[in-house]
């Protein structure tokens, strides 16, 4: 298969690998999102439930105290029902006048109590009028309250609309105590618990459940969905506020005068941007709208600090009457809807675990395809320097067979006819089998030192001595290549002892005087120079020639494997692209290197650098 279809085949599988990836990261990443949102939404509806009941248990106190106040109170003075003197004499009912609490009455929450007569006239047992005003702001209070509460009720009296209240407020009725009364012998003594057999009576009658049905006009929602939940939610509280004027109602079972009296539920309202709380009085047929007005502005503050740990950004608005439907973040006691804020945002910088999850899966996938394409890539590497080795070795060997097999026939059969011509081609098949011998034995090295079998024979001897060694097959070779061979030595490198693997070395500058033959011989000055000489601890070995160079192109490629220069002056001239790769392998192995000389300025120049033995000592 050519590599192109192998690289696409790759391509596609590891594109589809990373789309998939792709795919299950943001899929993942998107549940865990939502996940992380329902949790926050949860908290934060949490908070929201626990910041309404805190602000309706807040309330309660203060609404207690409101609803809780008999309706003789809203007069600033009052007639005693019972008085009796110092010597235990009963008075007169309506000789003596009691002065109201609510006259010298002051709350942070309430700035006023108002009452409203059966002919719509509007007062306040805070600001008495006539004869009782004198009394008062002798007696009981200031001059300057009274007129403080004076300019309150004239501030209100516009918003206070007796028809509008009627309409609004509950009927009034008997109290559950008095409505038990009627039914009971009156000749049957009262039981001590009658007054909480009233309470309970009282939570079963029509009234109560009317009470209820008002709480949630519209139809109920789905079972289990939220605004069902927040009505439910919201009953609860209203029930926990009723309880004040259920009790307030059987408290007044034993009040005297009680047929007479009849008192409805208090209910919250608003009357423009005033905040009241009020229920409606009949007494003796004729009726009251009596209650109080609310400062909502400190209402609203007092309430927002107590929930601001819950929700920082959190505000009241007046509700509308239709929002009572749903209960939705509504106030029980008051008609105040909550309004929240924003839910808080994600904590930034917080690093979840299934980011280092997916960035560990990211992180194997890229791995393992970068493996595998730089295991395609080595096996197409190999594949492409095994093609191109089996392709020179043939060639290589084509040509010394071709010739073997020539001159062979030709001295077999006869058709020599000199000696001379005879000796010319025995010397040539020794110089085809020099060549071939030359090639396998590079081949077979570089096999070795591949494999890591190669066997390495260490042995201490001279600079000088391992050149001559090799001197007499460099100059054949040399003398082949029609160039002529120079060796010399700087006065302290001859004797410089070394601890190498002799054959090595000889193999090295075999292969170097052997491509000076191939691709030199072009130049017009066709010699080879080895030179030796010492540089402190190492021994260099030069070997240059006058050739046209090799080009800053091939540079870079000259020592891979089986990579050989394509082009001018550099065309192969025969091997397979072993030599100076198999001479670098070979000198690293010894502990030297060999590289070209750049600053060669013509020609092209290698430099073999050996371990002198008394650094190794």
């Amino acid at each position: 298969m050519r590599p192109t279809w192998i690289w696409l085949i790759f391509g596609l599988a590891f594109g589809v690998v990373l789309f998939a990836m792709g795919w299950t990261t943001s899929m993942t990443r998107r549940l865990e999102r939502a996940e992380i949102e329902a949790r926050r939404d949860a908290a934060f509806e949490e908070n929201v439930r626990l910041s309404l009941w805190r602000m309706d248990s807040a309330l309660a106190p203060v609404i207690t105290q409101e609803i809780a106040r008999p309706s003789f109170v809203y007069s600033a003075f009052y007639p005693a029902e019972r008085p009796y003197d110092r010597m235990f004499a009963q008075g007169e009912s309506g000789e003596v006048l009691v002065a109201s609490p609510l006259l010298t009455f002051a709350s942070p929450f309430v700035k006023l109590h108002f009452q409203i007569d059966s002919e719509g006239k509007v007062g306040s047992p805070q600001v008495p009028t006539g004869n009782l005003r004198a009394l008062a702001e002798t007696r009981h209070s200031s001059r300057e309250a009274i007129a403080g509460s004076d300019a309150l009720l004239r501030e209100i009296t516009p918003l206070l609309d007796a028809n509008r209240l009627r309409a609004e407020l509950p009927v009034p009725s008997p109290p559950p105590a008095a409505a038990a009364s009627e039914d009971a012998e009156e000749s049957a003594p009262k039981e001590p618990q009658g007054q909480q057999q009233s309470a309970r009576n009282f939570l079963q009658n029509d009234a109560y459940q009317k009470i209820q049905e008002g709480a949630s006009q519209s139809l109920l929602p789905s079972k289990g969905s939220s605004i069902e939940r927040n009505l439910n939610e919201w009953q609860k509280r209203f029930e926990a506020c009723e309880v004040g004027n259920i009790m307030q109602l059987v408290v007044c079972a034993d009040m005297p005068g009680l047929s007479r009296l009849r008192e409805g539920i208090n209910r919250p309202l608003w009357a423009g941007p005033a905040l009241l709380l009020a229920r409606r009085v009949a007494v003796e047929g004729r009726e009251y709208q009596q209650g109080c007005w609310l400062d909502w502005p400190a209402l609203k503050t007092w309430l927002l600090s107590g929930v601001r740990d819950l929700l920082p950004d959190a505000d009241l608005v007046a509700a509308a009457p239709h929002e009572a439907s749903n209960g939705e973040r509504l106030l029980a006691a008051l008609p105040v809807r909550l309004v929240p804020g924003r839910p808080p945002a994600d904590p930034e910088g917080e690093t979840s675990p299934l980011f280092f999850s997916l960035g560990l899966a990211w992180s194997c996938v890229v791995l393992a395809g970068s493996a595998v394409a730089a295991l395609l890539l080595l096996s197409l590497s190999l594949s492409e320097r095994r093609k191109s080795f089996v392709s020179a070795v043939t060639h290589e060997l084509r040509t010394p067979l071709t010739t073997f097999r020539m001159y062979s026939e030709m001295l077999a059969e006869g058709m020599v006819e000199t000696e001379e011509k005879r000796k010319s081609y025995l010397g040539r098949l020794r110089t085809e089998a020099d060549r071939l011998a030359h090639l396998v034995e590079n081949v077979l090295a570089y096999a070795r030192l591949e494999s890591g079998r190669a066997r390495r024979h260490v042995e201490e001897t001279t600079l000088a001595a391992v050149i001559d060694r090799v001197r007499v097959r460099l100059e054949d070779r040399a003398r082949d290549g029609c160039m002529s061979l120079e060796i010399q030595f700087a006065e302290e490198a001859g004797p410089a002892r070394l601890r190498v693997d002799a054959s090595a070395v000889e193999q090295i500058l075999f292969n170097l005087v052997d491509n000076a033959c191939k691709y030199a011989s072009s130049g017009d000055e066709r010699r080879i120079r080895i030179s030796a000489s010492r540089r402190g601890s190492r021994g260099l070995i030069r070997v240059e020639d006058r050739g046209p160079g090799i080009p800053s192109a091939v540079r870079g490629r000259l020592f891979l494997p089986f990579s050989r220069p394509a082009g001018g002056s550099m065309a192969p001239q025969g091997g397979v692209g072993l030599g100076l790769a198999l001479s670098r392998r070979l000198a690293r192995e010894m502990g030297g290197d060999l590289a070209i000389d750049e600053s060669a300025a013509e020609g092209a120049a290698f430099v073999l650098t050996l371990s002198l033995a008394e650094e190794e000592g």
